[in-house]
């Protein structure tokens, strides 16, 4: 997945656009090892990405950037997904490559298809999550989801076909049928 410094990255086979069009925040690190390895960043939207570093040469550190769902990120943290896994189910069917210099200024990005996304560029089959060497953010995003995902949901159909389900409805006795 690394290249060496003194080796070139390899070319990207994807639509190069504009770095600056990728406005992420990051919300905290998973992996760290002398910088950070997978970090948990969100876009001007809010939604969810997975930043995971793919490699380096002189010149720039390569990212994979993978839009997530909470649900994704649920069934990595409950082993049932490694996080090649995770990053190949992404709901946008695309993940992006970055490429980042030494003064921490995005200088290429890439639109890849998940078809098209070389499998050097991946993590193996055996990245799940861990219970060592994860950093300290991991674990709270973890709890978190695990009492997100915990609460019990009842689901009821609505009469009309556009209209919302209901979660939940009430408890008290005002929606019981009454006896006649």
């Amino acid at each position: 997945m690394a290249s060496s410094k003194n080796t070139p990255l390899p070319e990207i086979q994807g639509l190069e656009f504009p770095p600056d069009r990728l406005k992420m925040k990051s919300l905290g690190d998973f992996l760290y090892h002398e910088g950070p390895l997978l970090s948990h960043v969100v876009n001007e939207k809010n939604e969810n990405y997975l930043m995971l570093w793919a490699g380096q040469d002189a010149q720039y550190n390569r990212w994979l950037l993978s839009k997530t769902t909470l649900d994704l990120l649920h069934q990595y943290f409950q082993k049932r997904m490694n996080l090649r896994e995770v990053i190949l189910s992404n709901p946008d069917g695309f993940v992006y490559f970055v490429d980042i210099d030494n003064d921490i200024v995005w200088r290429r990005a890439y639109l890849v298809e998940n078809s098209s996304i070389e499998s050097e560029s991946l993590p193996g089959e055996n990245s799940y999550f861990g219970t060592t060497f994860y950093e300290e953010y991991a674990y709270q995003l973890k709890s978190s989801l695990e009492s997100h995902f915990a609460r019990q949901q009842k689901v009821y159909e609505t009469i009309e076909p556009e209209a919302a389900h209901v979660m939940e409805p009430p408890s008290d006795n005002a929606y019981r049928k009454k006896n006649k």
